[in-house]
């Protein structure tokens, strides 16, 4: 597991012993790798991943491994020679990259799992690009609606996100969400557990404050700075999952200052 975990950044190496634990050694793990299961991948595994669906396929012909191997050569000799004859030329595109990369569309771990890739599509010409792209966007989606549907808590974000949105005071308590959250799949199934709203607004009190969102304390309870929490939210959120539907416009509420507890 720490072998996968790792072994997406260069430079990464695992400590693993020898000689029937005589020596240890420092093996780099940075390399591609495939892993094959039935059912979904979770957390840093799902995260630091290109996810890709296999479905049945019938009526296809059997293909021994000796065929396969005999057909790589050739593919290898062909990859060989193409890392030699444009190294330079995909050096040269790295090092002009702007910040924000040549595809902002993909961000976060996304970016840094495409770009590579993306580099290569770039370099054979626009039409090659544009249909990278458009994969690595399609497959992004992909693997964050999985991410979803494995994540309560990933769940819970953007179904608090999609009440806030809702929301067009400057600042907001819990006791505020709950009628809005109790109609949402994963908080309603969350906050029926709780019998009295006061425990319901504490839960989503304790939910809010692990985001660390600017509050303040008042005789009716905890108030939160509502652009503020949208925005810590919103962070935890991968960008294919923002919700579509949003009344309140960010970046146009103003932040309060809040004196801290």
């Amino acid at each position: 597991m720490v072998i996968f975990d790792s072994g997406y950044r260069k430079g990464a190496v695992v400590s693993r012993c020898e000689e029937h634990g005589k020596e240890l050694r420092d093996f780099r793990v940075y390399c591609p790798k495939v892993m094959v299961r039935i059912g979904n991948f979770k957390g840093t595994l799902l995260d630091r991943g290109i996810l890709i669906h296999l479905t049945n396929a019938y009526g296809l012909p059997q293909t021994f491994l000796r065929v396969l191997k005999k057909e790589a050569v050739t593919l290898k000799r062909q990859l060989e020679a193409y890392a030699v004859q444009r190294r330079a030329a995909l050096e040269d595109l790295y090092t002009a990259q702007p910040d924000e990369t040549y595809w902002p569309e993909l961000c976060g771990r996304e970016s840094q799992l495409w770009n590579p890739l993306l580099l290569h599509a770039r370099l054979l010409g626009p039409d090659f690009e544009k249909r990278a792209l458009a994969v690595a966007t399609a497959f992004s989606k992909t693997k964050a609606k999985v991410a979803l549907a494995e994540d309560r808590r990933l769940a819970m974000t953007l179904e608090a996100l999609e009440v806030l949105y809702w929301h067009t005071s400057n600042e907001v308590c819990p006791q505020d969400l709950l009628q809005d959250l109790l109609q949402k799949e994963t908080w309603g199934e969350y906050l029926e557990q709780r019998k009295t709203d006061k425990a319901r607004a504490s839960l989503v009190g304790r939910f809010f404050q692990s985001f660390q969102p600017t509050s303040k304390h008042t005789e009716g309870g905890t108030k939160y700075n509502l652009a503020d929490l949208v925005d810590k939210l919103n962070k935890h959120i991968p960008p294919s999952l923002h919700p579509k539907d949003r009344r309140l416009p960010l970046r146009q509420v103003p932040l309060r200052s809040y004196s801290q507890p």
